[in-house]
């Protein structure tokens, strides 16, 4: 069945659509099977779960809560509760299904009606989440 695997434990939210549904999770991860709503399918859901505002979001609602103070984990009930952008998302769509996750997570966060001075405050975010590792 189609579904988005989201990794469980992180420090941004990582997502990726399974259309075939032929993918099975072999780390813990949630998987995301849309319901309810005929007009989204895996692929929009993939994308606004890369976005930066899912991320701020989780971090909003469940920092602290992984394995250290720096990452957190996601449970379905977690990820069932993301906010829906009312924008299109044609754009992140394609862009992610291209393989540029970064522009995929504009253009989500432009979806969600992210601005210019918005982005700006996002990117600062999302770079300090970045492992940075020691030489």
């Amino acid at each position: 069945m189609p579904k988005v695997l989201v990794a469980a434990q992180t420090r941004t939210v990582e997502a990726v659509a399974d259309v075939d549904g032929v993918w099975l999770p072999g780390v813990p991860v949630v998987s995301v099977i849309p319901s309810g709503v005929p007009t989204v399918d895996v692929r929009q859901v993939a994308a606004v779960l890369t976005s930066s505002v899912a991320t701020v979001w989780a971090w909003h609602q469940r920092a602290g809560t992984g394995l250290s103070a720096t990452s957190f984990r996601l449970s379905p009930a977690t990820v069932a509760d993301m906010p829906w952008p009312a924008g299109d998302l044609t754009a992140a769509v394609q862009a992610c299904e291209a393989g540029d996750i970064e522009a995929g997570r504009r253009a989500a966060d432009a979806a969600f009606g992210v601005d210019a001075r918005t982005s700006d405050i996002f990117a600062v975010f999302m770079a300090s989440l970045v492992t940075r590792r020691r030489t």
